[in-house]
């Protein structure tokens, strides 16, 4: 019997991120699931696949990019969002991308999610960790420590 979940060598214990896609080819309604663990102190996307019904070939592309997304060198994973996604020149001066088919759908919600965490930006480039600044709302303004430091210029 064949699953649909992933090899639970690449599944960390973590929230799971998920949304319902219709395929606008077939009409019909599959599941994009994202596993975000925390790793070192916060949320980082590290497996994705897919439930309901789907071309089969999304399987392979989620297999590849869920063996990408486990490495610690997000440069990896960032080289195949740029292979899979095509920048398009906009009017209004931002950055868009062109979806039109489900393997660049795929790598443009899994880039959100990067994104949304810090690990990348809108351009697919790596984000240091030290540009993210912690801080904990329990301890008093005067004295408050940081767990990371932001480095400017």
């Amino acid at each position: 019997m064949m699953s649909d979940t992933p090899l639970t060598q690449y599944q960390l214990k973590g929230d799971i991120w998920s949304v319902d896609v219709l395929n606008p080819y077939t009409q019909t309604v599959f599941t994009i699931k994202i596993s975000e663990p925390m790793i070192d102190g916060r949320k980082r996307p590290s497996c994705i696949w897919l439930d309901g019904q789907h071309p089969e070939i999304l399987d392979g592309l989620c297999t590849l990019l869920s063996a990408d997304m486990s490495s610690p060198d997000l440069s990896r994973i960032a080289i195949k969002l740029k292979a899979l996604l095509e920048l398009q020149s906009s009017m209004k001066g931002m950055i868009e991308y062109r979806l039109d088919n489900l393997s660049a759908y795929i790598a443009y919600v899994l880039l959100k999610r990067y994104e949304l965490h810090f690990h990348m930006d809108d351009r697919i480039n790596v984000m240091p960790y030290t540009n993210v600044v912690s801080f904990d709302s329990n301890k008093p303004s005067n004295d408050r420590d940081y767990s990371h430091v932001l480095e400017v210029g």
